[in-house]
């Protein structure tokens, strides 16, 4: 097994439910334990095939879907690679969005 590009645990309590949630993103794989905390967990594990945006993209997309509902997140690892890759995915989002602009056909301004 690869190291870990992500690692992540989430908790959510309310009422009387009190559930755990981990996720793992390697480069092969997303594996996702969830359940009652103290009980065995559950595991579904994604193949790199059903991620078409990568383990790491994955992840992070199923993280903050428990986020936004409400669970809290009580740690998070990420590798250096995984910060870099990141990092890289951004530059080229930005650069593909400087290249659209600078692309865009403007027109005659209006004082012309």
């Amino acid at each position: 097994m690869s190291e870990p590009l992500l690692s992540a645990r989430a908790r959510c309590q309310r009422g009387t439910a009190d559930k755990e949630w981990r996720v793992v993103a390697t480069e092969d794989r997303v594996t996702i334990q969830y359940g009652r905390t103290g009980a065995s967990l559950r595991t579904l594990e994604i193949p790199r095939a059903r991620c078409p945006q990568g383990t790491f993209a994955e992840a992070r997309k199923r993280l903050q879907e428990k986020l936004d509902k409400g669970y809290v997140l009580l740690d998070e690892q990420r590798s250096p690679e995984a910060d870099r890759r990141e990092r890289e995915q951004a530059r080229r989002e930005l650069e593909a969005t400087r290249v659209a602009i600078e692309e865009q056909d403007w027109g005659t301004p209006p004082w012309f």
